[in-house]
């Protein structure tokens, strides 16, 4: 059985997030979008084809954990920006600032998932000083952890909708969505 025929099984077990996560992790073990595609394509009256195509556009092979994908999920919708996934952001002046799960540059935007490895003091220590940094370059970090993305993921898009409003409002009101 292919990856990709596996990932549209699991779509009629799995909630939304967890295909996209499944999805995700497809892709970065070399399937493509558009196997995925094909398989929804010759599947139409197979169990899970709606929530796999449904699916499919927000996958992207850069996300690194399955939270990261649920926060991708939580996040995209009607009216909502495109996030890029774990691309860097560089200072106003050049130069590497930084490599969040998710972020918007033009609203110097960022969505961080912080799991139990982030409790570990060299990590958090690299996590302040890097969340210095970016505040030092005028980036807002928004971070959600494990209570927030799988206990109330619902609460997410407003919140972020809200900072989009007040750093960059144009992002909403011109039609730039998600894919």
């Amino acid at each position: 059985m292919s990856i990709a025929r596996t990932w549209l099984d699991l779509a009629a077990a799995l909630c939304l997030p967890d295909v996209v996560a499944a999805g995700d992790s497809a892709l970065r073990r070399g399937c493509s979008l558009a196997d995925l595609a094909d398989v929804i394509e010759r599947s139409r009256h197979v169990r899970g084809v709606l929530r796999a195509r449904e699916a499919l556009p927000m996958l992207d092979a850069r996300s690194r954990s399955r939270p990261e994908s649920h926060l991708r999920v939580a996040v995209t919708g009607e009216g909502m920006p495109r996030f890029e996934v774990n691309e860097p952001v560089y200072r106003d002046e050049g130069g590497w600032l930084a490599e969040p799960d998710l972020s918007i540059a033009e609203a110097k935007l960022a969505l961080e998932y912080q799991g139990a490895d982030h409790a570990e003091i060299k990590r958090m220590r690299k996590d302040i000083t890097r969340q210095v940094d970016m505040r030092s370059e005028r980036w807002r970090v928004l971070e959600y952890g494990p209570a927030q993305v799988f206990g109330r993921p619902w609460a997410i898009r407003p919140e972020v909708r809200r900072e989009i409003a007040r750093r960059a409002p144009h992002l909403l009101a011109c039609g730039r969505t998600s894919r």
